[in-house]
């Protein structure tokens, strides 16, 4: 939990890498440590209960800069007329936040949050997929 608390986010290879484990033995605890609500489970690994999404407005954005980054240099690959399926997740979410204004594309995803950002883009035909 120390760790949990210091960085924020911890991942279960690296758990098992860490305390020479396996990564079934990590999964098994982060499970029972989410069931008494000490951690929230999330894909590979856990974050702090705090950091939990309390809607779809307030998303914890962790390593944020990192995910910035990668939408930078995932710019250069956007271009006019395009259709682009875009799973959810929070670095989707950041590179959507970068799409330029006026891109003139089609957009297919089933996350809400990228959905209502994507919506704000006059030149985008967003396509909301049921999940």
């Amino acid at each position: 939990m120390t760790k949990l608390a210091k960085e924020h986010r911890v991942s279960t290879i690296e758990l098992a890498l860490d305390l020479g484990l396996s990564e079934d033995s990590i999964r098994r605890d982060l499970n029972k440590l989410h069931e008494k609500g000490q951690l929230e489970k999330v894909y590979g690994g856990a974050v702090p209960v705090a950091e939990k999404d309390k809607s779809v407005f307030d998303i914890v954005i962790t390593n944020e800069d990192k995910k910035h980054e990668i939408g930078i240099k995932a710019l250069p690959l956007l271009h006019d007329g395009q259709v682009i399926i875009m799973s959810g997740g929070t670095t989707n979410l950041v590179f959507s936040k970068l799409i330029p204004p006026l891109l003139k594309a089609t957009i297919y995803t089933y996350s809400l949050p990228i959905a209502m950002q994507l919506s704000q883009y006059p030149n985008i035909d967003l396509i909301f997929l049921g999940g």
